[in-house]
């Protein structure tokens, strides 16, 4: 994936999220999402709730949310988990950032977008192009 479809993509989950919130796993993850420009709402799990009760409480305050959990075996596993849940109380969970961020990158966890953000400019500012895996 080239750096212009992951700009894009960057840009596409900047302007949903003015309207649909991110879940994310930790506060190094929404620090690392408003370094590249989210200003909307970013709901942090890792609070000390159970996953039911956390899932509860989003599923009685939105119709739809993104989750950006990591992709280690713990993010993967909430992922799983929370998308059902959440689905199950009539909640509309967007996997599909995540799962494009995932596949054109090599990172393990969120908290590091804005690194590959941050290089993929630099490139477009340089004039460079160089593929992404």
């Amino acid at each position: 994936m080239n750096d212009e479809k992951f700009l894009s993509l960057l840009d596409s989950l900047i302007e949903i999220n003015e309207n649909t919130p991110v879940i994310v796993e930790g506060i190094r993850d929404e620090k690392a999402l408003r370094k590249i420009g989210l200003k909307g709402k970013i709901i942090i799990f890792n609070r000390g709730k159970s996953l039911y009760d956390f899932s509860e409480i989003i599923s009685n305050l939105y119709n739809e949310v993104i989750i950006l959990f990591d992709n280690d075996r713990r993010g993967r596993y909430l992922t799983r988990y929370v998308s059902r849940i959440l689905e199950s109380k009539g909640v509309r969970v967007n996997l599909e950032y995540r799962d494009f961020i995932f596949s054109m990158l090599e990172m393990k966890g969120i908290e590091e977008i804005s690194t590959f953000y941050e290089e993929s400019m630099e490139r477009r500012i340089n004039g460079k192009r160089r593929r992404m895996q």
